[in-house]
């Protein structure tokens, strides 16, 4: 079979689906949900002729398979309706995986779909670092779900939410989806961009076993956080849009095999 290499194009979108299903018979998850979820997408794509780099960067993000009360889990139950998120910046990977969607349906029994387009070259991705004390500025409150999340900093694992990882990690997606490079202002977010409060929980998630035949684990965190960040009200529109990325492709590690998938439960905006 031909490997083939998906590149984003830089046609500056970001396309999502979400996809709700169900199942004909009781299928137990012995492995964390995203990496069964993962394995049988890349199932499909290899019978729809593509595949991928085992070691590379894949050029998708799922998150992991939820019931209709947002929780994930490990098992799937016949009519019961499940909903997993599919998104990619490369549009013909998104359209090769809607068709192997329809050509499936042995074991996604796929009731809906719900599609949807972040597109970033409609948005203003200008960013300035005013120094004028006149400037105006805004007080933002962020609430966030973080399903099982890693973050990593140099090899070691962050298992918090961190500001800086999560900044870090949607000013690198915005960089690979728009070719806009906004990372050298990362400690100009971070200084003005901060935890008040947060509640998190640390879980070891089981994604099966190596080829050496060794059970593999990943430690994750999930859990709420309240980020507060002061922004100059020209800057709005820039950070709606970061959360947006954040929204439609996740943050951190592994997200091919459903990590960092997040929930923006409530925004809230005050002029200062």
């Amino acid at each position: 079979m031909q490997e083939i290499f998906l590149s984003t194009d830089m046609n500056r979108h970001i396309y999502s689906v979400d996809v709700y299903f169900t199942v004909k018979n009781s299928i137990p998850l012995y492995v964390w949900n995203g990496m069964y979820l993962y394995k049988e997408l890349l199932r499909m794509f290899e019978e729809m002729g593509l595949s991928f780099n085992h070691r590379a960067r894949k050029p998708f993000t799922i998150s992991p398979i939820v019931d209709i009360d947002d929780r994930y889990v490990d098992v799937l139950e016949p009519d019961k309706v499940y909903r997993f998120r599919f998104s990619t910046l490369n549009i013909r990977l998104f359209e090769v995986f809607r068709k192997a969607l329809h050509e499936n349906q042995d074991i996604f029994n796929v009731i809906r779909m719900e599609v949807g387009s972040v597109d970033l070259s409609t948005h203003s991705l200008s960013f300035r670092l005013s120094t004028q004390s006149k400037s105006t500025r805004c007080l933002v409150l962020i609430d966030i779900r973080f399903l099982p999340t890693l973050f990593k900093f140099h090899g070691h694992a962050v298992l918090y939410p961190s500001p800086q990882r999560f900044l870090a990690s949607i000013l690198r997606d915005l960089y690979l989806a728009t070719g806009i490079d906004l990372r050298k202002q990362l400690k100009h977010f971070v200084y003005n961009f901060e935890i008040i409060s947060y509640r998190t929980r640390i879980t070891k998630l089981y994604i099966g076993k190596s080829d050496k035949n060794i059970d593999r684990y990943v430690r994750t965190f999930y859990g709420k956080v309240r980020y507060i960040a002061v922004v100059e009200q020209n800057n709005i529109q820039l950070l709606n849009l970061l959360l947006n990325i954040a929204r439609n492709l996740g943050v951190g590690k592994n997200r091919a095999i459903g990590l960092g998938d997040i929930r923006i439960t409530n925004i809230n905006i005050k002029t200062l």
